[in-house]
Parts: C-alpha cells; structure tokens; sequence
C-alpha cells in the first residue's frame, strides 16, 4: 500500500502591496541589524572604511568595513543604544550616535566622509530613520514605553497584543491544564499563530495558544509579525509574536512595585446587591547589572500574586425539605403545580405523595449530604443562592545572564519559571470543584560568534515545559459506594466523585480533569553572510514535542441522570432511584504523542539601488506526524482486516499491522515554499514606502 491517506492542501497566495511607514522586523529571531553606505562628498561609494559599532550599554563592538560597493552591514546586533563609527585615512572621522535598536530592527545609519585629518570628529547625535527601507515584512513593535506605562488589567504582558493592527482582542486563562493566551490575527484562527519567548518556543503543544510571559517589568518590548513573512518563519499563517526579556548593563538598576485591587473600591453586584469580593495584590521587583564590567551583565525580576474573591452561583433549585420527604402537595415548577406519576400504576401519587417506604435511600442521602435548602424565597420556593470563596495564587522568576567572551563571541541565557492555581466552581450548589494547577518552565541559550566581518554564526537552544492539572474536588468527598450504590467496579485511578442532573432544578457535576505535561525542544542554527550587496541568511531548526495527557471527569465516579420522564418530575424521579437518562461509568482516558519537525531555509536580502531591495527565500517543512509511545494509535483503511487484533472491525487497523505506519499515515515531504518580496524607498529620503510580497 503506497499511500493510506493522501491530503490536498490549499495554499493561499497573496500579493498585499502596501503603502507602510512602520517599520519591518529583520532576520534573527532575538536581535537587530545596523546597515548603510559610506559615500564621500561628491557621493561616490568609499570602499575599505572601518566601521564600528558599539553598545554604549556594555562596551561591546563589532567592526567591519565597506565592501566594493560602500556598504556595511552588522547582522544579529543585541538590542541597545548604539555609537557607529567610520573612519579612513584621508578622511574626518565620522560618528553617529544615539541608535537605538528594538526588537528586529534595521537602522539604516549612512556616513558622508569630509576630507580631512582622522583625528577630527564629526559627531551627530540623532536615531536612524524610523521607516524601514529594505524588508518587506510588516510588523509592530510594542516598546518599552508603551509596556510599562499602558495600564494592563491583570499584568499580562501580551494583552498589549490586542493593540496591533489586525488583531482581536487577546483572551487568557486555563484551559485544558495549561494557561493560555488566545488572540486572531487578520481573521485567522487562535491557534494558527506563533508565540515567542526570546526566540524560543513559548507555544502550548495542545492547542497551539501562546504560553505565559514575564511580568511587564522584566520585558524590554515584543514584535507582532503580521504579514509577508521571511523565509525565516514559518508553520503557521497567523501572526508571530515574539517578546524579549531585559537584560543587564554595566550600571545597576532596580525597581519594586505593587499593585492592588480590593472590593471596597468596587460598586455593588446587581445581582447580589453588594460588592463581590476581591482583594487582589500583586507585587516583587527587578534588579540588574553587572556581574563583570564590559563582559558579564544580569537581570532578575519576582512577581507574586494573590487574588482572594468570590463566585456568585443563582441558576439552581434546589428541593424543599417537604419535596424531600415526598411530599410534593405544595410544590410549584415553572409557574405550573406538579404533578408526579405512579410508574407502577400510571397514575398520579395519592395527595402528589410518594409512600416513604418507596423513597430510595440512596436518593435520600444524596439529598442529605450534598444539596443544600431553598434559600432565596425571590426566586420562588425552591430558589437558592450562594457566593463560594476561590483563590488564585502564583509566582514568577525570570533570570537573564549576558557574557560577552571576545569582541567576536557572546553568549545569552534566560530561565523563566511561573506556576499557579485557578480554584473553580463547575457546579450550580457547593459540591464540585476544580483547581487548575501549572507549572511552566523556559529556558533559552543563545550563542553568537562572529566567524569574519561579513560572516555570523548563531546557534539557539530552547526548551519549555508545561505541567498541569486540573484536580478535581469534591465537598463533602462522597463515592458513589458511600451513597449505597453497588453497580459493577468503580473505575481505577484517583478517586472522583459521582456527577448527577437533576434537569430544571440543579447540576452537581465535575468538570474535565486529569493532569498534562507538554515538552518542547528545539535546536536551531542560523548563518548569516554579507556577500556584496546580498545579505544572505541560512538556517535549519530541529522540534521535538511530547505531550502526555490523562483526562478523567466526575464519570470516572459515576454518572446519573434524572429527567422527569418516568414520574413528570425529575426530583420525583431521583427520590424514587429512577434514572431516566445515564447510568454509567467512565475510566480515565490516556493521551500521549511525540511529534518531530524538521525546517530550513535560505533568504536573500538584495540591495539593487539606493531605493530597493529585494528579499527572496526559500523555505522547507516537515512535519512528522504524531506518533503514541505505546503505539496506541489507529488507522482507518476501508476493506482492510487487522492481523495483529483480529476481532477489530474491518477497516480499523494499526501500527502493528503491516504497512501501517506509527501514526497512521504517511507523512508529507512536499512541503517547498518559496518566498518573494521588495521594499521599494518612493522619494529616497526613508519617508514613504511600497512594500510587497508573495509566497
């Protein structure tokens, strides 16, 4: 069989030419470029001039000269001010300072050489043009500014997302064990974008949502990629979004704050007629600089948070104390007397009366141990209401350590670790809860190594881990065997509580549960080489994820459901131990996968003119299907009989089957995607811009 499964893929190409004066992010993933050409007063190119540029925050240079075409290049620079430097015999000295370069920027900085002695200096003190010339990308950098001065509910870093163009407004919380960030980029799905931590994987393997960051006080800025990406960046047709963390300098700094929310400050619920409880504290502080002058630079930061509040639960009725006796002579559902049936006999309970001797024990003890009485008389006799106190603490530390081993070498590394618990209330009276617990880890290691002046090595090794669990509780802590119910074997596994509807009158169920780890690992190298006047940059990356997943729920104790159909009311129903709907039991569910991915590919950024560049790349995918440690995973091939389980269906067969590969399918090798794009400079002053791209 040469194929099991074969797939056609539509691939959207687009050609969005548009009018930009933002600026568009530049290869290298964590880092920034400075460009130009040296040209001397009558505007000839001056070839051989040595070009410095220094990061005025810890002393490190790099230099290189013009080439044959008067142009210089210093590729994958770390995020800075910046002091560029040329000079020639010949020629004044010329110095440019004040560049500051975010997040893939590229600062196009030219020199005009004056005759004259070297030893005379011109200084200009002024940033570089804000509109990039020579990419094609489009993208948005949210800087340190708007991070720490824009008010954040919560200190999420990246609810700044909501702010770029094109994006819907970014959602956060649990789900599914793991703490995500969700937001839709240029009407493209949640989970079709990736997320970034220092150039790192920070992306949940379960839904592909973004992971957590660092508080806004560790962050220096994060770029939103929205469109017309390099060959660089690929799996996804959504926007990548990449956020930094600070880093240390030669001088100290430090900060502390904290922040509180607390319901005195708050205006009265609606619903409950007073403020719902919150008192929320989140605080901690930063500290960096250096550990060695001009080579070794840190930067810490500590965040906690405490949030104590409420949920406010009025959707339940709950039986009255004569309702639980069996007598329903007074009761009253949806405006309407109630009227029970006899199942034995068909006909009405005498005086709406089920005999006690009939009442089930365990639908009595359920009634006494775990639903409450009628306390809100507004919302009719069987009306309730409660407000439950939840809490949601975490913490965080982020460290981040800078070495510079050589005017030619740097190293970088960061560790990001966060964990926290969401107490929910899943159920509609004081029975089921669930405490969504997670630990997240990150740690990013960088190298850089400057082989020639034209030529750059980086190497990036990245792994994050996300351990969650969604614990399910209940009070009090009853089995279905402490209720009297004697049905076959409780399934194994942690013990849960059973789940029971009552329809039109409560819920007492558990939401999903059960615990989820996800691990990433990627390698990545990149290369990048100034040949004339193409910037060329290769790269290949190397991902393995690996998700174990147990999912369990309030069926793993039982599940029973009472509807009405049998008497006409479902709490007669329940009092006369007649489950109308579902009796049954549900064992956990064991999910597991490890997925490899394989990328490379070539750009070239070509300077044709002073006004255009051209960026061409090529990019290569594989995506290797996922395959289950135990190869548990099936196969459905129509007509085909397994032989390694015989007295499965025709047509389910796997991996243990010949010709079934580990995951089902084949995987797919076709994946070359080609990508073009200019920048065109209008006026040539760096104001105006047409940008392109297809692929």
């Amino acid at each position: 069989m040469n194929s099991i499964v074969k797939q056609i893929v539509l691939t959207s190409i687009c050609l969005p030419v548009v009018l930009a004066s933002s600026p568009a992010p530049a290869a290298g993933q964590t880092t920034a470029s400075i460009f130009g050409t040296v040209t001397d007063a009558s505007r000839a190119v001056v070839p051989g001039v040595t070009v410095t540029a220094t990061n005025t925050l810890t002393n490190d240079a790099r230099t290189t000269t013009t080439g044959d075409h008067g142009a210089y290049s210093f590729p994958s620079l770390a995020l800075g001010v910046y002091r560029v430097q040329a000079e020639l015999a010949g020629f004044r000295t010329s110095v440019r300072q004040g560049i500051e370069l975010s997040l893939n920027r590229n600062a196009r900085v030219d020199f005009e050489l004056q005759l004259g002695n070297m030893v005379e200096t011109v200084v200009i003190t002024a940033d570089a043009p804000l509109v990039e010339t020579a990419t094609n990308e489009m993208g948005t950098l949210v800087d340190k500014r708007r991070i720490v001065e824009l008010p954040l509910n919560g200190r999420n870093t990246l609810s700044l997302v909501s702010l770029i163009p094109g994006a819907q407004q970014l959602t956060w919380g649990p789900e599914q064990g793991f703490n995500v960030n969700r937001a839709v980029f240029n009407g493209t799905r949640p989970e079709l974008s990736n997320w970034l931590l220092d150039g790192g994987d920070n992306t949940s393997t379960l839904r592909n949502y973004g992971n957590p960051v660092p508080n806004p006080d560790s962050v220096q800025e994060f770029r939103v990629i929205s469109n017309n990406y390099s060959a660089e960046y690929g799996r996804s047709v959504g926007a990548v979004v990449n956020v930094v963390t600070r880093s240390g300098s030669n001088e100290f700094h430090g900060s502390a704050f904290e922040f509180l929310r607390d319901d005195s400050l708050n205006s009265d619920d609606f619903f409950l007629g007073a403020p719902t409880r919150l008192n929320q504290h989140q605080f901690g502080g930063t500290v960096g600089g250096r550990l060695m002058r001009d080579k070794s630079f840190f930067f810490a930061s500590y965040q906690r948070f405490r949030r104590k509040r409420e949920a406010f639960l009025n959707s339940a009725l709950v039986p009255t104390a004569l309702e639980r006796q069996g007598d329903f002579s007074q009761s009253v559902f949806q405006g309407k007397a109630v009227v029970i049936t006899d199942p034995v006999t068909g006909s009405p309970f005498p005086d709406k009366k089920v005999p006690s001797a009939r009442v089930s024990p365990i639908g009595a003890k359920l009634l006494e141990s775990v639903v409450p009485l009628p306390n809100n008389p507004d919302r009719g006799p069987n009306g309730y209401s409660v407000t439950l106190p939840l809490a949601d603490p975490s913490n965080e530390v982020m460290v981040k350590i800078d070495h510079i081993l050589s005017q030619n070498h740097r190293l970088s590394g960061s560790y990001f670790v966060t964990d926290s618990v969401t107490e929910e209330a899943v159920s509609q009276i004081p029975y089921q809860y669930r405490d969504n617990t997670n630990t997240q880890q990150n740690v990013n290691l960088h190298e850089y190594w400057t082989l020639r002046s034209n030529l750059q090595n980086d190497l990036r090794l990245a792994y994050s881990r996300s351990a969650g669990s969604r614990a399910l509780r209940a009070q009090p802590p009853i089995s279905a065997a402490d209720l009297g119910v004697n049905y076959g074997n409780l399934p194994s596994g942690p013990r849960v509580s059973p789940d029971f509807y009552v329809t039109g009158y409560f819920t007492a169920a558990a939401a999903a549960g059960g615990p989820k780890t996800s691990n990433n690992h990627t390698l990545a190298e990149g290369l990048d080489w100034i040949k004339g006047r193409h910037n060329l940059r290769f790269g290949a990356e190397v991902w393995l994820r690996r998700l174990f997943d147990i999912t369990q729920d309030g069926r793993n104790g039982g599940d029973f459901r009472f509807n009405g159909y049998v008497t006409g009311n479902s709490v007669a129903d329940l009092l006369l131990g007649q489950v109308s709907d579902r009796f049954r039991y549900r064992d956990s569910t064991y999910k597991s996968n490890n997925q490899w991915a394989f990328y490379w590919f070539v750009q070239d950024n070509l300077r044709i003119s002073r006004r255009l560049s051209l960026n061409l790349g090529v990019r290569y995918e594989v995506d290797m299907y996922p395959v289950h440690p135990g190869d548990l995973l099936t196969a459905y091939v129509p007509g085909m009989q397994s032989t390694c389980v015989p007295q499965a269906p025709s047509g389910i067969v796997f991996p243990c089957d010949q010709g079934i590969p580990r995951a089902g399918l084949n995987n797919d090798y076709n994946n070359l995607g080609p990508r073009l794009g200019f920048a065109y400079d209008v006026n040539g002053d760096g104001k105006m811009v047409v940008r392109g791209a297809m692929g």
